[in-house]
């Protein structure tokens, strides 16, 4: 089998023959995203169609191959969704920390000390 010069995004909902990636994880290498360094690690092109104001974008075959045979980074850790998600997980306050101490202690401590407030 010939191998193509550019491959066409797939459609929304199915995946790309070539490489078994959705639209979206085809679009997240092409993209200049801070997923991916800012840098479009997957080259394409836009294919100007006549009469038309936009063009189709295609990628280019051996770039995409090239990557995957790298392997360099899994396609879900450029899942932004998957990102921000993880990224207002990190933002929240943290819970304040348990007391740390056992009745035990308590009973041995002075009348006069003065526990940490929670």
């Amino acid at each position: 089998m010939d191998k193509p010069e550019y491959i066409p995004i797939p459609r929304t909902g199915t995946k790309c023959p070539h490489s078994g990636l959705s639209r979206s994880g085809i679009y997240n290498l092409i993209s200049v995203t801070k997923a991916n360094g800012y840098k479009a690690v997957v080259k394409s092109r836009s294919i100007p169609l006549p009469g038309k104001r936009r063009g189709r974008r295609v990628v280019v075959y051996r770039s995409l191959m090239d990557y995957l045979e790298r392997g360099v980074v899994p396609v879900e850790t450029l899942n932004l969704r998957r990102q921000w998600v993880g990224f207002r997980a990190s933002r929240r306050p943290e819970a304040p920390a348990p007391l740390a101490i056992s009745l035990p202690e308590v009973d041995d401590l002075p009348d006069d000390a003065v526990l940490p407030a929670r």
